[in-house]
């Protein structure tokens, strides 16, 4: 080995300038808090028992822990290991030099970093590495690199390189033989000397494209074991920096030589994990220190896909409560399992007859026959192998939201009409990028749609069962040329939907066989969706009139079709939950339309939502009577590695291409994916966006470089330099929270007037918060790219201290901070909400409220359901008091043969603004005046539970406020406000 012309000497760890620094310790749990092992507060007082379970406790709804006591449940989802598909992190190394002859480059770090092409080349060669004794340095005073990603311009061949690790006392061989510990893509022999490939790297356009033949990760050693103990900081003579560096050096000559164009550390979020809990079990250490930080931050559970979470928490001493997390509509449409039950988005197209197709969201057929029998078998098998029925699980989510796409969302595409424009025939269809052929080609959902309309319009005296959500699809027989009460009840639905239908049937072909005549024939089940469409239709979301306004009739049936699928699914969801004993039953259904949380509450214990604000909360509790957690998914992206901002340097338009080009030398496009962008500088292009050939003011960008990006159009008339670029996000911009401090205050706002919320039946009903979710994305992640985390992706807290440039350890001696930002405070202002929201919670009315309701375990919950009728047996609260006189017809009914979708049980006498009339010892007693001055509720008392009489309440200490009460401030209903896009 030649000698390096500059010596290496030993120079400790340095920390970007700054003198090593640590973190004070997180703040504790409020002193005085007194909770269970659990976390649930020892002054709420329910029934113990072996699980979570929901009670109604005074005048609101709690969770209770199976010590017995309420919880108010703020966790965190994804406290996890794993990232958004493994696309890796993005950090520079600050210290990079090629070496030939004895001569060293100058620092090449700017070039390794970015990704011109041919760059990280040595001045006298014109090469990265060539000869015998040629050498690469890469190094970082911020980090020990460990997962090193090269891109190329040109690769190696026949050349072999050692690679070394730098210590106090020199060099040494990684491993002891100078191989690292992995390749993605090894080289001849096993090894890697710049000569193999094919991995992720840019594309022609600059973006990501997997098995890319020049671009390879290598890792060095194995976390498990640790770095090197004498892996150490050390200086060239010449540079005032000491770095952790690795060094590539060429023992046999290259036949072609290297040429190098991006080199950098690419770590996913596993490996950010095990480099700073390692050595040994990183994992168990990383579940232990989330514990206590989610705690210091006001946190007390661990909510969906927290899986590497879930995993270790049983190790530990000290733990917070988790909420398994199941994916039942994806698996039983997927190819590698044995249901195949189809999709009802799959294929479905608007404009009809058009090949535009719909956002692809998944949505199994609720009707198939695969479908039943694959949650029946997946929900026992599920039940068997994965933990979800020990006590320390405080829900179970059985399903991926995005999994229930036909019912999750006003924002999404109306179910009943994508069921009504989709071809019957379904021979086959592509799910997760998957071909799948299905053995049974009926797309069932349009079939019972057939069958419930077919039953609604019947005439009078047709004795044709009634069609129920149970009854078996399809229902009835059909005539290609239709008579009698078939073609009467045709000929009804013809004037109420103003359609033209011959038959029920397809005009012409055959279903079975998929020659029908679908889109083209006259039959109700040739519909594409174009008959019934209202004029000048552009979107047929839930939440848009889409149908014929003349024929109002259609909405009503199309709406009442997706109440009839919630239904059903709901059905075969008890049915497969009835099977094994679980935890508290969550769905999630985001922000949908309220008879689908009607026709759901009979069978869920409660729903996993996530609303604009309180006002939705508010109408879906009242549509459903289930008690609720509310998720938030509030960002702060320009705060965030997230986000880029630059000034621009240069436009230029390329008339050939139709392309502007604009150079902003901070730029630093990290991303492996097109961004919109913005210019915030130029507000003329909101008014004048249409001469630059798009239709919005938000380009996306075609081709990215580094610091130069192309998009379409001519924007050299109002743009110049000194503007600026950013980025830009559909329905985010102009961005209503620029820092992490805006985003803790309007986290606080949105939590605090969910805790002000009451139903129409008078009780609280929001039993948690969660947040989406524990880390950031990778700035290279290919999809959800936001602010979502508390910390960023190298594990650095949003609390004013840890997500910074400056590099430093915590209180337990992690290394914490090496961002390339310095970020705002999240953490601190939102910890000390959620540390005290005990005083904003519901007040202690605990254990004297048992002798009107504490402890009272929810009828049908938590394991305990009624048996399943049509219409369901009512389990809504409200329903307790018995009613003052006869129960009206449901409503929703169904005309036309007494077949009714099924609805919310009618309310009692008992009314928020009426006190119960049935007498309890005595008369009943009026609101007192002050309390109608002040717009309070008197809720409905509930019935005494059978057994023993509860026990007396303690003795009130001086000073406290009466028990169970909420303080004034939080029992007003917040003013309506108007309604935003939720997620999904």
């Amino acid at each position: 080995m030649p000698k390096t012309p500059l010596p290496l000497i030993a120079a400790g760890l340095w920390l970007s300038g700054a003198a090593a620094w640590a973190a004070p310790a997180p703040p504790a749990a409020p002193a005085g808090e007194a909770v269970d092992k659990f976390g649930g507060w020892l002054d709420v007082a329910g029934t113990p028992g072996e699980s979570f379970h929901l009670e109604r406790i005074g005048s609101r709804w709690w969770l209770v822990t199976p010590e017995g006591h309420g919880i108010f449940i703020r966790a965190v989802s994804k406290v996890d290991t794993a990232d958004y598909g493994g696309s890796g992190g993005f950090q520079a190394y600050d210290g990079v030099y090629l070496e030939t002859a004895g001569a060293l480059s100058p620092d090449l770090h700017a070039a390794a970093e970015d990704s011109r092409p041919g760059d990280v080349v040595h001045p006298a060669s014109g090469f990265t590495l060539k000869s015998v004794g040629d050498a690469i340095y890469l190094g970082s005073s911020r980090f020990k690199p460990n997962y090193t990603y090269f891109w190329l311009h040109q690769l190696g061949r026949g050349g072999r390189l050692e690679w070394l690790y730098s210590t106090e006392s020199g060099w040494k061989p990684i491993g002891g033989d100078g191989r690292p510990q992995e390749v993605r893509v090894p080289g001849p022999g096993g090894s890697w000397s710049l000569d193999a490939g094919n991995y992720m790297g840019p594309g022609e356009d600059g973006f990501g494209r997997w098995e890319h033949p020049a671009a390879n990760r290598v890792t060095w050693w194995d976390m498990a074991q640790g770095f090197p103990d004498d892996f150490a900081a050390v200086r060239f003579a010449g540079d005032a920096a000491p770095r952790w560096y690795l060094k590539g050096v060429v023992r046999e000559g290259f036949s072609v030589p290297a040429v190098l164009n991006q080199c950098y550390e690419r770590a996913e979020l596993a490996e950010v994990i095990a480099k700073k809990y390692g050595p040994g079990d990183h994992d168990a250490r990383w579940a232990e220190a989330v514990t206590e930080r989610l705690r210091s931050w006001g946190f007390n559970a661990a909510g969906q896909y927290s899986y590497r979470y879930v995993e270790k928490a049983p190790g530990l001493g000290d733990r917070l409560p988790v909420e398994p997390t199941w994916a039942l509509g994806g698996w039983v449409t997927r190819k590698d399992r044995p249901y195949h039950a189809k999709n009802v988005y799959a294929g479905a197209v608007f404009p009809p007859g058009s090949r535009e197709l719909l956002y692809q969201g998944l949505q199994p057929d609720a009707f198939d026959p695969a479908f039943e029998r694959g949650y029946v078998e997946m929900v026992r098998r599920e039940a068997r192998e994965r933990s979800a029925t020990g006590p320390w699980s405080w829900a179970l989510i059985p399903e991926e939201a995005d999994y229930l796409f036909g019912l999750n969302s006003l924002t999404h595409d109306h179910l009943g009409y994508v069921a009504l424009s989709q071809n019957p025939f379904h021979p086959r269809a592509s799910i997760d990028g998957k071909e799948i052929a299905y053995d049974d080609p009926r797309l069932y959902a349009k079939y019972a749609l057939r069958d419930l309309l077919r039953d609604r319009y019947r005439a009078a005296g047709d004795d044709l069962p009634a069609f129920q959500p149970g009854t078996a699809v399809p229902a009835y027989g059909y005539a290609r040329r239709p008579a009698g009460p078939e073609l009467a009840a045709l000929e009804n639905l013809n004037a109420a939907w103003g359609t033209g239908y011959t038959t029920w049937d397809t005009s012409s072909g055959d279903l079975a066989r998929g020659d029908n005549a679908w889109g083209t024939g006259s039959g109700f089940m040739d519909e594409d969706g174009k008959g019934i469409l209202a004029p000048g239709c552009r979107s047929v979301g839930f939440e848009k009139a889409f149908t014929d306004p003349a024929h109002p009739p259609l909405r009503k049936d199309l709406d009442d079709f997706v109440k009839c699928f919630a239904w059903r699914y709901g059905r075969v969801l008890s049915k497969a939950f009835a099977q094994v004993p679980h935890p508290v039953l969550l769905l999630p259904i985001y922000n949908g339309p309220g008879f689908v949380y009607e026709a759901l509450a009979p069978y869920a214990d409660g729903f996993w939502v996530s609303v604009p604000d309180a006002k939705d909360a508010l109408r879906i509790y009242d549509a459903g009577r289930k008690p609720l957690v509310v998720a938030d998914y509030l960002t702060a992206d320009p705060d965030s590695p997230c986000h880029f901002k630059a000034p621009i340097a240069s436009v230029r338009f390329d008339a050939a291409r139709g392309t502007t080009a604009i150079t902003a030398p901070r730029l630093r496009y990290v991303f492996r994916m097109a961004k919109a962008i913005t210019f915030p500088d130029a507000p003329e292009l909101l008014e004048s966006y249409r001469r630059v050939g798009k239709p919005y003011p938000c380009p996306r960008v075609t081709s990215a470089w580094w610091d130069i990006v192309e998009v379409p159009g001519d924007y050299t008339g109002h743009l110049r330099p000194g503007m600026h670029i950013e980025t830009w996000k559909h329905g985010k911009y102009p961005y209503p929270r620029r820092t992490q401090e805006e985003r803790a205050r309007d986290m606080i706002r949105h939590y605090e007037a969910l805790l002000s919320l009451r139903g129409d039946d008078g009780l609280g009903f929001v039993i948690g918060i969660e947040h989406w979710c524990l880390y950031d994305p990778a700035p290279s992640n290919w999809c959800d790219d936001e602010n979502f985390g508390l910390a960023t992706f190298l594990d650095d807290a949003y609390d004013g201290i840890e997500a910074r440039r400056a590099v430093g350890t915590d209180s337990r001696g992690r290394p914490i901070g090496g961002e390339d930002g310095d970020y705002g405070d999240l953490l601190g202002t939102l910890g000390g909400f959620l540390r005290t929201i005990r005083r904003r919670s519901p007040r202690r009315r605990a254990r004297g409220e048992g002798a009107r309701g504490a402890g009272r375990r929810a009828p049908g919950l938590s394991g305990h359901r009624p048996a399943i009728t049509w219409p369901p047996a009512a389990a809504s609260p409200a329903a307790r008091c018995p009613p003052r006189r006869p129960a009206r017809r449901a409503r929703g009914a169904l005309p036309r043969g007494g077949t009714s979708l099924p609805s919310r049980p009618s309310r009692s006498s008992c009314s928020p603004t009426r006190p119960c009339s049935r007498p309890r010892g005595g008369p009943a007693r009026a609101r007192p005046a002050s309390r109608r001055r002040r717009g309070l509720r008197r809720p409905c008392p509930a019935r005494p539970a059978p057994g023993p009489a509860a026990a007396p309440a303690p003795r009130r200490r001086p000073g406290l406020r009466p028990a169970g009460s909420w303080p004034r401030r939080w029992l007003r209903r917040p003013a309506p406000c108007g309604r935003s896009r939720a997620r999904g």
